[in-house]
């Protein structure tokens, strides 16, 4: 089954923005994996890669890779050991296999059991993923750039603007057929088992309920209803009301819809052998507001002002940049001030302690001495994976000093959003445009190809990083 469809507004070009949506299949996952620069014994990997400045030294992209290493391991790397059959994480630089540049790869991997052909496997599905879709592909062509687009004073949608989107899907449509139809079989009689058992159940109740009743008024005459405790045989329990029954209605209703829907699909799928729609529009404010459906999903800052006025675009994105830039500035400024402060404190902290060492006795420093060597012994044990005992371990339990636990937790505050900007800095100095992104399972391969998405380029080149305070270089 083919499906082509087609949507283009006036004068469509190959010159701006492009993006390409495109499935291959490789017999050899694990060969397609290693020449990725990725781990062995993985089923299934997500890799977005961004492009490199042309020339670049080495050590700026090796500081671009340490600090997004860094913001990851800090900030996403405990949801992403939470994710079920998940491998690995990397970011490293390599060279993109279809055009041999030279690109910052981010690659998230999954265990070999993610693999899209094991799993229908083991569903008793004996087909491969790559026979049911047969062919994928779809091409998105601006006639201007998105950095000409969002940074011209002179430019407008309506007048200038053209854009052309095709698409074309090939499937197995009698593999497919059936299996949606199997799907959706085991969807509804699960449904209507358990309407079923629900009713049979809510009956045997009522029954039971109502033998036990008549026996208890007819043995504690005159005593009151609510003072006869009701027992049935069954331990039906009727669950709790959360919805109204307009509510309920609507759910059915909507459940119902979709199952329609579904069924529709199949029909045509079954039916059918090719799909066939283009459709064609004069304008982007043609194309966005003369249809109410349109005009209903658009968010209430798209107006037509938007498209009709030149520069709009740019306007709008000025006032993204500005704001950005703005954060960025008030950000800087808190943490140099707390990191400042925090300076001061411990060059104070340092005096008195040499005050007070000066007071000690040769016994008392050799003391403290071994007690300072005791604690980087643990450090480098603990760093290098090596369990250490108590005696090793006596660390301070800040909680138990709410002072110094707040500016622990600030400091550390302090030094995320450092972590964070300093990564900025060196992410913009190293890359100008997100290249491609690839979702892989076994050897399935969905990749979205893109040109002149320069998102670095449009976004404010960020402030020079200031030096760290001393505490933190030593």
């Amino acid at each position: 089954y083919s499906v082509t469809a087609e949507v283009s507004t006036a004068e469509p070009s190959d010159e701006g923005f492009a993006a390409n949506l495109s499935f291959s299949y490789t017999d050899n996952p694990g060969k397609s994996f290693a020449a990725m620069g990725l781990s062995v014994g993985i089923g299934s990997c997500v890799v977005m890669d961004f492009l490199i400045r042309s020339e670049l030294p080495e050590e700026v992209a090796a500081k671009a890779v340490s600090g997004l290493e860094k913001v990851i391991a800090e900030h996403f790397d405990a949801e992403l050991q939470r994710l079920q059959n998940f491998h690995s994480w990397r970011v490293f630089v390599w060279e993109n296999e279809v055009d041999q540049l030279p690109v910052l790869r981010l690659a998230v991997m999954l265990k070999p059991e993610t693999s899209i052909d094991f799993v229908l496997k083991q569903l008793g599905v004996a087909l491969r993923f790559h026979e049911m879709l047969v062919d994928l592909n779809c091409e998105l062509h601006f006639s201007h750039s998105l950095t000409e687009m969002l940074e011209s004073k002179k430019f407008t949608l309506d007048e200038k603007f053209g854009s052309g989107l095709s698409a074309s899907i090939v499937v197995a449509r009698k593999i497919l057929v059936r299996l949606a139809e199997e799907l959706q079989y085991c969807v509804e009689e699960k449904a209507a088992g358990a309407n079923v058992e629900f009713e049979e159940r809510k009956e045997s109740y009522g029954w039971a309920h109502a033998r036990t009743k008549d026996a208890l008024e007819g043995k504690f005459k005159g005593a009151a209803s609510a003072d006869i405790q009701e027992m049935t045989i069954t331990g039906y329990k009727e669950e709790p009301r959360t919805e109204t029954d307009a509510q309920f209605a609507a759910k059915e209703a909507s459940a119902a819809g979709w199952r329609r829907f579904v069924w529709r699909s199949v029909n045509l799928l079954r039916g059918g052998k090719a799909s066939t729609m283009e459709l064609s529009f004069r304008s982007v404010g043609e194309l966005l507001f003369q249809s109410a459906l349109a005009r209903s999903l658009l968010p209430s800052w798209v107006t037509p002002d938007i498209v009709e006025q030149p520069g709009a675009l740019a306007t709008i994105w000025k006032r993204m940049t500005e704001s950005i830039t703005k954060h960025v500035n008030e950000h800087w400024a808190t943490i140099l001030a707390f990191e400042d402060i925090e300076q001061h404190a411990r060059d104070d902290e340092e005096r008195r302690r040499l005050e007070r060492e000066a007071k000690m006795s040769n016994k008392e420093r050799k003391r403290l001495a071994f007690l300072e060597e005791k604690r980087q012994l643990a450090e480098k044990l603990r760093k290098l994976g090596i369990e250490t005992t108590d005696d090793l371990e006596e660390e301070e339990d800040l909680t138990q000093k709410p002072a110094e636990y707040a500016r622990h937790l600030k400091e550390k505050q302090m030094g995320s959003e450092r972590l964070l900007l300093e990564t900025y800095e060196a992410t913009w100095d190293a890359v100008c445009a997100l290249h491609s992104v690839q979702v892989v399972s076994g050897g399935n391969k969905v990749l979205l190809a893109l040109q002149g998405c320069d998102i670095f380029e449009l976004l404010p080149q960020p402030m020079k990083s200031p030096p760290p305070p001393r505490y933190q270089q030593a």
